[in-house]
């Protein structure tokens, strides 16, 4: 993280959103998802990072909490993306519901799948 926030800008290079969707991938891949959680707060919140976080963003955390069987805050951060008006596509439906069908919260992932269909998604 320290490249992203201090390295780079050091060297005159911007950070892109490709650049942290690259370490938050890396982040979900080393089991430090909480970590990627954080980082994609700040960068919502304008901590410094002059990039705003996208869909592909909030997808990667997502996988990576559903990775660890973290179900609820996968779909709290559902919640938050809708909130900030980030549309989901079917790769978050999708990782959602399968999520949920992983926890066996059936029932909850088809309330979530009939929201795609209304969605049109």
């Amino acid at each position: 993280m320290d490249v992203l926030t201090r390295r780079m800008p050091e060297l005159g290079c911007t950070p892109t959103v490709a650049s942290y969707n690259t370490l938050l991938k890396g982040f979900g891949n080393e089991r430090r998802v909480e970590e990627a959680l954080e980082l994609l707060h700040m960068m919502a919140d304008d901590g410094g990072t002059n990039c705003t976080p996208d869909l592909v963003l909030y997808n990667t955390v997502i996988t990576g909490f559903i990775r660890e069987g973290q179900v609820d805050k996968a779909n709290n951060l559902f919640l938050e993306m809708l909130d900030r008006g980030i549309m989901p596509d079917v790769v978050t439906y999708n990782t959602i519901i399968d999520g949920l069908c992983k926890a066996q919260a059936v029932d909850r992932a088809k309330g979530t799948f009939q929201q795609m269909i209304q969605k049109r998604c």
